[in-house]
């Protein structure tokens, strides 16, 4: 998986304070979501959270990084729906060539 998806996961985890919530969030697996977050760890050789077998705390790293993804993720969001909206209201220069006799009539 990405890093970005990674990062959406993680958020989504810490806001739904469980890997089963977050996974029903966004429509994966609880599986998926412990290896996003695995994942993320790995690349940045550091530990985001403290688990245990009935509750899951963020690191201080982890809280860090949790609101640096927060920014991102959310800047990401922006330019998706910047991106996919710019095709449903038209912007710049309209320019028409047409035949002078047809702006006469």
């Amino acid at each position: 998986m990405g890093t970005v998806r990674n990062m959406k996961i993680l958020v989504e985890v810490a806001e739904a304070g469980s890997f089963t919530a977050a996974a029903n969030q966004l429509g994966g697996t609880t599986g998926n979501a412990s290896q996003a977050i695995s994942e993320l760890e790995s690349h940045l050789r550091t530990r985001l959270h403290n688990r245990t077998t009935r509750r899951i705390a963020l690191t201080e790293a982890g809280e860090r990084y949790l609101q640096r993804c927060r920014v991102i993720t959310a800047s990401v969001a922006e330019a998706e729906a910047e991106a996919s909206n710019a095709h449903a209201k038209p912007v710049g220069t309209l320019r028409v060539h047409a035949l002078s006799s047809l702006g006469q009539n």
